[in-house]
Formats: C-alpha cells, structure tokens, sequence
C-alpha cells in the first residue's frame, strides 16, 4: 500500500512516498476534521432516498411459472428494469422509490396482466398471482 506524505517546513514543501505492507497500513494523519464533525448531507443537496425491494410468486395451476417477465411502471417515473421468474415462480424487483405502481406481468407480449400495487419501505410482498396457461 502506498501513501503520499506532505511535509510543511516553513515556506518548504517534500512531498516523498512511504511503501508499507497491508499489514502495516494505517491512515496517514491528516489536518481534517474528524468525521463525526463532516456535516452528512451537504446543503443544497437532495437527500438520499431509501429504496425498496418488490417481491412476489407466479404460479400456474400445479406450478411455479418460470421465466416470465415482469416490471413495474409509475407514472412520473416510467418502467422498471425486467425481473424473471425462477423455477420456483419467484420474482425480485430492487431499489425502487416507494409509490404506486402498476406491477406488469408479461405473459403474452404487448399484452401485460396489470395489478395496481403501493411499494413501500423496505419490501414490498406481493400474494401469489395465478397466471392463466
């Protein structure tokens, strides 16, 4: 690991570089503030917005259904990204903004089955949905 170290002597400046093992690393001490003393949001900007997790189970009559396509869609946000069912029907959507949304699951295509669902913090579980063959 390598640190740049900066020496002030007077209206001298070195800078040199020290080589240690991982072993050996430790931060080099700086003059900044501690980070208890670092504000966490700087003003002016937005704060962070938790995320949630949409989850959920297609099923056939006798089965999971496995490898069907479903996003979600809001109106100021647009679509999601695509989940697919697993082999055991099961499908994860990440990090989605809390909101309403229509949950699409696309068993014919350009044709999606539309369920209205409210997504909140920090998942979201979805009954099983019954998916016609």
């Amino acid at each position: 690991m390598r640190f740049a170290l900066l020496a002030l002597a007077g209206a001298f400046m070195t800078l040199g570089e020290v080589w240690v093992s991982s072993a050996q690393a430790q931060p080099p001490i700086l003059p900044y503030p501690s980070p208890n003393t670092i504000p966490r949001q700087l003003p002016g900007m937005p704060q962070a917005m938790p995320l949630a997790t949409v989850r959920g189970q297609l099923v056939l009559p006798n089965q999971p259904a496995v490898g069907v396509p479903v996003n979600l869609y809001n109106v100021q946000l647009g679509y999601s990204g695509y989940s697919y069912s697993g082999p055991d029907g099961m499908y994860f959507l990440n990090n989605i903004p809390p909101g309403d949304y229509d949950l699409l699951v696309w068993v014919v295509p350009g044709h999606p089955l539309a369920y209205r669902i409210r997504v909140t913090i920090p998942n979201t579980d979805i009954a099983p949905i019954q998916i016609p063959r």
